[in-house]
């Protein structure tokens, strides 16, 4: 239980993390473009020196690996970096506790699995319980409907969420071709740095690329990379072998738990009514969601989306 909670905890940090480091030093499209750079360069270095194999993909998993690198690193990436600039860590972390219920909305649309009245109830909870977060909107709104606002960032959050979750899909498809997870994030982080460095030069003319100081850059980047992207996944991967999937998706309630920790004691954040109502509504809906698992009796499971790599 207690790599359980630090799984999670470890999760939750990434948002506060970040956030620190787009006050002080850089904007969010850099700092992601330095994370990846250095995350896949360590990942394909450590697996040409263990395993001592030529990087080698199948030309019919090309467009498979360049959907995983538009989606699961591109695009989430840089979606969620710079939706937290200007938005708190805590309102990250409870965005990103709604991920099982946009993964299990995909797996119905992809898999075409249908899943029981419980998880549909959670999921519609779950749901309210991110309208509850849209509605303590931080920044200047976009008017939707009558009843609330949403704004940029918010949306950027959400598309960020469901790149991210359709990243799982992708991954999970290559690794049950054979491809080792170390090569395949290993490509997708280095593929995904150099087209975003491509983007800021090309695109932006270098503008994009602005910090106060290198680095520290450096720093926060390769911080973040060792403990999501490394350990976090390592964490994952030993617990998926004690725990149900369902339990562990149930746990995720300890994300946001940890995120006001955080946001509080680092980052001075504020939290408000609406905070604890969108928390207990999602925590809730997770409830529902999980509660077809409990007290089945553990069985094996094959690998899932979220065992394979970190969710942001």
């Amino acid at each position: 239980m207690l790599l359980i909670i630090l799984m999670y905890a470890l999760f939750a940090a990434e948002f506060p993390l970040a956030k620190s480091a787009l006050d002080h030093y850089t904007n969010g499209f850099f700092l992601e473009t330095v994370r990846m750079l250095v995350g896949g360069v360590l990942f394909l270095g450590y697996y040409l020196l263990v395993s001592k194999k030529k990087i080698k993909i199948m030309a019919s998993d090309w467009l498979v690996f360049a959907q995983l690198i538009l989606f699961y690193m591109y695009l989430s990436y840089f979606s969620s970096s710079w939706a937290l600039q200007y938005m708190s860590s805590l309102k990250a972390n409870i965005f990103a506790s709604f991920m099982p219920f946009v993964s299990a909305l995909l797996s119905y649309l992809i898999l075409r699995d249908r899943p029981t009245m419980n998880r549909i109830v959670g999921m519609v909870i779950g749901a309210i319980g991110l309208i509850a977060i849209l509605l303590t909107a931080e920044t200047r709104t976009i008017p939707c409907g009558e009843f609330a606002t949403i704004s940029l960032p918010e949306i950027m959050m959400l598309v960020s969420i469901i790149a991210t979750e359709y990243g799982y899909f992708l991954l999970k498809q290559l690794y049950d071709k054979g491809y080792p997870l170390m090569l395949i994030n290993g490509v997708a982080m280095l593929t995904g740095g150099c087209l975003s460095l491509a983007t800021g030069l090309v695109v932006f003319e270098q503008r994009i690329f602005t910090y106060t100081s290198l680095w520290p850059v450096v720093g926060y980047a390769l911080l973040l990379f060792l403990l999501i992207n490394v350990v976090d996944n390592a964490l994952y991967g030993i617990l998926i072998k004690r725990y149900s999937i369902t339990f562990l998706t149930f746990a995720s309630f300890l994300s946001p738990i940890f995120g006001v920790i955080y946001g509080t004691l680092f980052l001075g954040e504020t939290i408000s009514l609406m905070h604890f109502i969108a928390f207990g509504l999602i925590f809730f809906g997770l409830y529902l969601f999980a509660r077809d698992e409990f007290g089945k009796p553990r069985t094996p499971e094959p690998p899932a989306p979220e065992q394979l790599s970190s969710p942001l």
